[in-house]
C-alpha cells in the first residue's frame, strides 16, 4: 500500500504528463473530466466518493489547481529529489498528510486559497518547513478575506491616523502576521513641514503608529512572494499613500 500511495503522489505532483493535463483543464477550458487521468485525483474520487454535484466538481476544480501549483514548483530537478524523498515516509504518515490535504482543500472556499495552499505544501515536502508551521498557514489562509492576501503583499505601514487604516491590516493583526505599533511618528522636531520627493508635503503630527510583519507574517510573506523587495506605504491624513 505504502509503495502504491508512493507513486500515486509522485506520479502526480512530480510528473511532466499530469502537469499538461491540468493546464490544459485550468488554462484551456478543457473538460474537468479528464482530471480522472491524475492518480491522485482519481484516488481521491475513490476514496471521498465524488461524484457530480457542483460540490464535487468543484473539489475537483481546487485538487487540480493545488496539484497544477505544486507540480509547478516542483519541476527543478533539486525540488523534485527533496519532494520524491518526502514522499518515500511510511504508509500511516503519507495518509494522514493526504487526508489532511483533501480536508483542506475541501473547506476552502475559494478557488485562490487552494493556489496559496500549494505554494506553501512545496515549502513543506522541500522540508523547509515543518508539519505545524504548514497546518498554521493552512489555517490562516483559510480565514483570508478579500484584501488580506494584497495587504500581505504591499508591505508594512506607517499611519497617521487610526481613521485612514486599512481593514485588512488589522486582520492580519488577529492572524498574527502582523504586529500594530502605536508610536509618535512625525513630530516637529524631526519633520517640519517634510517634503518627500512626490511632492507632497505633511504637517506635523503628534501621533501615528505602524503595521510591522511578525516572523511568522515574514515567513508566509516569503512563501507568497519570494522575489519582492521591502517596502513600507506611508498613508497620509487625507487617505493617500506612496511607498518609501
Amino acid at each position: 500500500m505504502s509503495d502504491s500511495l508512493t507513486k500515486i503522489i509522485s506520479d502526480s505532483l512530480c510528473n511532466d504528463d499530469s502537469l499538461s493535463i491540468l493546464t490544459d483543464v485550468l488554462e484551456n477550458q478543457v473538460g474537468i473530466e479528464v482530471l480522472q487521468n491524475i492518480p491522485l485525483v482519481s484516488y481521491a474520487v475513490g476514496l471521498l466518493k465524488i461524484g457530480n454535484l457542483a460540490r464535487d466538481r468543484w473539489l475537483l476544480r481546487k485538487m487540480a489547481i493545488f496539484i497544477h501549483d505544486v507540480s509547478l514548483n516542483l519541476v527543478s530537478e533539486e525540488n523534485r529529489i527533496k519532494a520524491l524523498e518526502h514522499f518515500k515516509q511510511d504508509e500511516k504518515t503519507q495518509q494522514q498528510e493526504l487526508d489532511y490535504v483533501l480536508q483542506i482543500l475541501d473547506r476552502y472556499l475559494e478557488e485562490d486559497k487552494s493556489s496559496w495552499f500549494g505554494l506553501v505544501y512545496v515549502e513543506f515536502v522541500k522540508g523547509d518547513i515543518d508539519l505545524p508551521l504548514m497546518k498554521t498557514f493552512a489555517e490562516i489562509i483559510n480565514r483570508f478575506l478579500p484584501g488580506d492576501f494584497e495587504a500581505l503583499e504591499q508591505g508594512e505601514m506607517e499611519y497617521i491616523s487610526h481613521e485612514t487604516v486599512p481593514e485588512p491590516y488589522l486582520r492580519l493583526v488577529s492572524l498574527g502576521l502582523m504586529q500594530k505599533i502605536n508610536r509618535i511618528m512625525f513630530d516637529s522636531a524631526m519633520f517640519p513641514n517634510s517634503e518627500f520627493s512626490s511632492g507632497l508635503t505633511i504637517p506635523p503630527f503628534e501621533n501615528g503608529g505602524a503595521f510591522k510583519y511578525t516572523s511568522l507574517g515574514k515567513r508566509l510573506h516569503s512563501i507568497f512572494f519570494p522575489n519582492a523587495k521591502p517596502k513600507t506605504i506611508v498613508l497620509d491624513i487625507s487617505n493617500g499613500m506612496f511607498f518609501v
